[in-house]
């Protein structure tokens, strides 16, 4: 069954590839079904692992239940390590955050702060947390953009980093090296945690292709950010269950094997999402049984196809399948590979086990990262009336909007706010009646964590009645924010409850914090038909900036070289702030169209009041290639104008520069 010899795959000095090949060899075809199969930990209790033969190759522990999940996980793994003859541990993943564990915003929130360093420190600690909680590896945010009616399959817009393919893309990767290291391939020797990421998410669900997108959209827009996370060397990808152009994700060898394999050069781990490979029967009905599917699966280029809820069903079938020829060995082999690959890379045959579990978890640093990161991605939408910041105020009582409402998040609030503005006398109001209350005070902060749309008439009544008011929009659901914005109340998007981050909430609304977040997206317009009247990026702070000394270099530009994009940016208010600017392009003739304004580059830049700073942008070619009308990823030759501001319509500089003749083509992204 298994070779005879000194097990070398043990050796950590080998190579990873000599390691894979010795262990490998030595599998049996159970053993080798078992690593393409993960299991779903219940919320409580333990599975007989002992009993489930084999053991599974992945395991997904629950969100958060658990109090001793380090425990619970280092038993499993010495179930595992005393299970079959090589004792291979397994790689646990974790769908959320344990208990006790520092809760950082939302993926939607971290974009709004359009901070590359903010999302690598947040990601560096999720992983430490996931690490410590016994997790190799940890479920990373959606990576396609939010486009189109419904933002992404299985995902709603909040676990997106939101909807510009820039933005997307270089959020992505910088959660990719703060995770797993600043160099692809590499995993942090700190404790750190992989990420898994998305390909070809919401393929079928773009805007204007209701039946799937087209080559050029999906290599454009939709695949974007997931190439940008894998190239900065993400290990573990998950594909859409949707399907684009008739062929879902699960069974399109064109995405997992000629893009993401042959063009991006991934050589980690593709995992099935949870019934994605039995939908390929019962929901896209590109197969007639559950066997033909896991075959078509595996041709296609996923590795771990089998999810096992109780005992080894899907090893089973993958182990009839090789029998009955229907499943080349070779496949089986190439997939088993890819995963021990993985553990191996992950030192899990060295130490399976977290380091030091629990140091990590909920500790101080990582409560103020969240309690920072927290402010960043605040979007002060609207203030006609100069509500913010409350400093000054004597009185203010906080109430939910949401008819009929009351949530434990303005008790939270209020107790917050008194700390942050000793000297005023904060109130907890509770609930929607409150509104119509004779002693309301003048200044109203209104939570509202349901659409906006129905807190509306609530809001109203409050500014009507001649007081100043904060509506806080406590949730992903901020559609309706410009409903709130029109009855003049300061409108600030929370993106989610603020149970957990309270105090920084309060901090932005007492003034002691800037609200340093920027639509992820465009909000009340498509931006095309309809321009967007909060367009991407745009948001408020407590000061005012100047931009000036446009100088755009080189200029004409070979399609090989870098565009340097440099300016002077000024605070000229009376108070530090934060400033996310934004660089644009504007092509003015191509081969195929084009949207408007690309966005090409964005920094975050904070500055003390009367401060000036020099910011220089660099924008590599091939952000302004196209793919041409022969599916060719060119630099082409022509005038391109550069646009720079604080979003996309508020434009503070304009440039030109041209592109001389000689076109770069590349697979690659910049």
């Amino acid at each position: 069954m298994a070779a005879i010899g000194e097990a070398r795959f043990r050796d950590a000095e080998l190579r990873v590839e000599a390691r894979v090949s010795d262990l490998l060899a030595r599998l049996s075809p159970e053993e080798k079904a078992g690593q393409l199969t993960t299991l779903s930990l219940p919320d409580d209790g333990r599975p007989d692992v002992l009993a489930q033969e084999p053991p599974p190759g992945l395991v997904i522990a629950p969100r958060g239940h658990w109090r001793d999940t380090a425990a619970r996980i280092r038993d499993l793994q010495k179930q595992f390590a005393a299970a079959g003859e090589w004792g291979i541990p397994a790689l646990v993943i974790t769908l959320g955050d344990f208990s006790g564990a520092v809760r950082f915003p939302i993926p939607i929130a971290c974009s709004a702060a359009w901070d590359h360093v903010l999302m690598e420190d947040i990601a560096a600690a999720t992983a430490f947390e996931a690490r410590a909680g016994g997790a190799a590896a940890r479920w990373g945010p959606v990576v396609a953009p939010a486009v189109g009616p419904r933002p992404v399959a299985h995902a709603d817009r909040d676990q997106t980093l939101g909807g510009d393919v820039l933005l997307a893309a270089e959020l992505a990767a910088a959660h990719v090296r703060g995770a797993q290291g600043p160099a692809p391939g590499r995993i942090r020797p700190d404790g750190g945690a992989v990420v898994l990421t998305h390909v070809g998410a919401m393929a079928s669900q773009l805007a204007g292709h209701p039946s799937g997108a087209h080559e050029r959209s999906m290599r454009s827009s939709v695949l974007v950010p997931a190439e940008a996370a894998v190239r900065a060397g993400a290990q573990l990808v998950v594909p859409t269950s949707a399907a684009n152009a008739g062929v879902p994700g699960h069974a399109d060898s064109w995405l997992l094997r000629d893009v993401l394999r042959r063009d991006w050069a991934f050589d980690g781990v593709v995992l099935a999402a949870v019934g994605a490979v039995e939908g390929l029967v019962d929901r896209h009905r590109v197969a007639t049984d559950p066997d033909t599917a896991h075959a078509l699966a595996l041709e296609a280029g996923v590795d771990v196809v089998g999810t096992r809820a109780a005992g080894p069903a899907a090893a089973i079938r993958l182990v009839r399948l090789l029998r009955q020829g229907s499943l080349p060995r070779w496949l089986l082999d190439d997939a088993v590979a890819a995963v021990l690959r993985l553990k191996i890379v992950l030192g899990l045959f060295e130490d399976a086990d977290p380091r030091d579990p629990g140091a990590r978890v909920g500790g101080t640093a990582h409560r103020e990262l969240a309690r920072r990161a927290t402010a960043e991605s605040l979007v002060l939408l609207a203030d006609g009336d100069d509500v913010l910041p409350l400093a000054g105020v004597p009185a203010v009582d906080v109430l939910c909007a949401d008819p009929g409402g009351a949530v434990p998040d303005t008790g939270r609030l209020a107790r917050a706010l008194a700390v942050a503005m000793p000297g005023c006398v904060v109130r907890d109001r509770g609930g929607s009646d409150a509104v119509q209350a004779p002693d309301l005070a003048g200044t109203v902060v209104a939570v509202v964590t349901g659409d906006p749309r129905s807190a509306g008439t609530a809001i109203s009544r409050i500014v009507a009645g001649g007081r100043r008011c904060v509506a806080l929009i406590c949730s992903g659901d901020v559609d309706g924010a410009p409903t709130l914005a029109s009855t003049t109340a300061a409108v600030l998007l929370c993106w989610q409850s603020i149970a957990e981050q309270a105090g920084a909430v309060a901090d932005v609304l007492a003034g002691t914090a800037e609200p340093g977040g920027r639509l992820p997206f465009a909000l009340d317009g498509d931006g095309v038909d309809l321009p967007a009247r909060y367009p991407l990026g745009y948001g408020r702070g407590y000061t005012t900036f100047e931009y000036s000394h446009l100088h755009v270099t080189p200029d004409p530009v070979a399609a090989t070289e870098a565009l340097i994009v440099q300016f002077r940016l000024t605070n000229t208010g009376a108070r530090p702030g934060k400033e996310v600017v934004q660089v644009y392009l504007h092509d003015r003739v191509s081969s195929v169209a084009r949207p408007s304004r690309m966005l090409v580059g964005f920094a975050a830049v904070r500055l003390g009041p009367g401060r000036s700073r020099t910011v220089r942008i660099t924008v590599p070619a091939m952000r302004f290639a196209v793919w041409d009308r022969a599916m060719r990823r060119v630099v082409e030759p022509g005038e391109f104008d550069v646009l720079v501001g604080a979003s996309t319509t508020d434009v503070r500089l304009t440039g030109s520069f041209t592109v001389r003749p000689g076109a770069l083509r590349s697979a690659g992204v910049g």
